[in-house]
């Protein structure tokens, strides 16, 4: 469902935005409480509302406008995804790479073999439980990259070009590339990441 319009500011203890859904047969719709992942702030516009059903989960894709100071960068900060290095960085002033994520190889593999052990001991509810805690390990290990990404990037005055995503699969040869690529080698996450943290300027 895409809505227009229809998020809304409200100063309640319950929540600080409304989402208004249409419903047939009552006027004026429903009004519903919303978290959302980071502030609406005064100089943002509200443009449309998406609402997707994700498992048991509701979820509400918001499309903002707002105006952005244009910045002028000194340097380019280029950053590569791979597998033995989830993120490789290279700064235009300064050709020496930067190498981030060889943990996060070790934490894949570690939680790759425990799965596939509970898998042949058909512990599923376990390999759900582990499946939460590696997300979370993940999330922390792909935080602090982008962190340190974003801070590289503002210490330069750099624009930060990521590599391109499609391909990463098609280029890799071997069963053990292919395996680990499968076991879910999170480059959408990192470059979301990376993108959030550089739009609030993180220093």
């Amino acid at each position: 469902m895409v809505l227009r319009r229809d998020v809304y500011r409200a100063d309640t203890k319950l929540t600080p935005y409304w989402l208004k859904i249409p419903i047939y047969g009552v006027r004026g719709g429903i009004n519903v409480p919303i978290k959302t992942y980071e502030p609406i702030t005064k100089d943002i516009v509200c443009r449309e509302a998406k609402i997707i059903r994700k498992g048991d989960g509701w979820f509400v894709f918001i499309t903002v406008e707002k105006e952005v100071e244009e910045r002028d960068p000194k340097s380019v900060l280029a950053v590569d995804l791979g597998i033995r290095w989830i993120a490789t960085t290279v700064n235009s002033n300064n050709p020496k790479p930067k190498f981030y994520g060889k943990e996060l190889r070790k934490v894949k593999g570690r939680y790759f073999y425990l799965r596939r052990s509970l898998a042949l001991k058909k512990a599923y509810k376990t390999i759900k439980k582990v499946g939460h805690k590696e997300r979370r390990v993940v999330n922390d290990i792909l935080h602090k990259i982008s962190r340190a990404i974003v801070s590289e990037a503002l210490e330069n005055y750099s624009m930060i070009v990521l590599g391109k995503l499609k391909g990463i699969r098609r280029n890799g040869k071997g069963r053990r590339f292919n395996r680990r690529l499968n076991n879910g080698f999170p480059y959408h996450r990192l470059s979301r990441f990376i993108e959030h943290k550089a739009r609030d300027g993180w220093g």
